[in-house]
């Protein structure tokens, strides 16, 4: 593979490589791997790596870097042209303005499922109100919800105990651990009658088995297969959650449900005339349809 950063030739000469040089380096490593976004990625890589945010990187590109650091930038390179994703080399990604502490028992959390917060916040009427965040992974959602609406109640539910230790690992840095409760198990049914909710968002597993080819090498290889593929058709979480939520949400709450794009009008019919009001399909900024949301009658 070719060398990165410096390749070990700028300390045989005594002077240690630019943030421009290393950036330079860095990016010519991840594009021959094929990476869409090679600079952006060498940029959060490097910043990581001298605790700088990457605005400091451009303002500052004759800066040379500390003794040690283009071998470090190196290692850093060769695990990410192997595919794994930069959230898991840093160990943070940002989500709805959050720092988030996420590692290989989650998934990363995406741009696209801010979507489903959008929506949850605007269907949310009550400022105490109470939401179960089925599916919560690292957090993400259920916590930008708890965040932005400081009265409300968050249940964070969860198959996977350690993706619950990542989960309260963010919400004690966020401060949130008082509104944010973690329930280890695979379904809305550990939730008994005396949780009436005002709102459910999940982010469930929804890739049908025979779809995960699709899906890129970091995701593929990398992140953990029980939270991206529930089994064939991809629906069997959701039409469990569909069943469980009708009977938790009050008369006016709402679900909230990030979706496989093919899937959209399976999942609709899941929720049209079975005692659901208002569903809809919303897409992403792409055009693709990525949340179905719903209200119970």
């Amino acid at each position: 593979m070719t060398s990165c950063p410096g390749g070990g030739s700028s300390s045989a000469g005594g002077k240690r490589p630019s943030i421009a040089a290393a950036l330079k380096s860095a990016s010519r490593v991840l594009a021959a791997a094929g990476l869409s976004r090679p600079r952006h990625e060498a940029e959060i890589l490097l910043a990581y790596l001298l605790g700088l945010p990457r605005a400091a990187l451009l303002a500052h590109p004759e800066r040379e870097l500390a003794a040690g650091a283009d071998a470090r930038l190196e290692a850093l390179c060769r695990r990410r042209a192997a595919g794994e994703p930069s959230a898991y080399l840093t160990g943070v990604k940002e989500f709805w303005s959050l720092e988030l502490l996420v590692d290989s028992r989650v998934l990363v959390p995406r741009p696209e499922t801010e979507h489903l917060v959008e929506e949850a916040l605007r269907l949310l009427s009550r400022p105490d109100a109470r939401i179960a965040d089925f599916g919560t992974g690292s957090g993400c959602v259920g916590l930008a919800l708890a965040h932005d609406r400081p009265g409300a109640a968050l249940i964070g539910i969860d198959s996977s105990p350690s993706a619950l230790e990542v989960a309260g690992l963010n919400a004690r840095r966020l401060g949130l651990e008082e509104r944010f409760h973690l329930v280890a198990a695979r379904s809305l049914a550990v939730l008994g009658p005396d949780h009436c909710l005002d709102g459910i968002v999940s982010n469930p597993p929804y890739i049908p088995l025979a779809a995960m080819a699709r899906l890129s090498r970091d995701v593929r290889e990398h992140e953990p297969l029980e939270a991206l593929s529930p089994g064939p058709d991809g629906l069997e979480t959701t039409r469990d959650l569909v069943m469980e939520a009708a009977r938790l949400l009050v008369p006016g709450g709402f679900l909230a449900v990030e979706i496989d794009s093919p899937s959209h009008e399976d999942v609709r019919k899941l929720l049209t005339g079975r005692g659901w009001d208002a569903v809809r399909v919303i897409p992403d900024l792409a055009g693709h349809p990525r949340v179905v949301t719903a209200v119970r009658r």
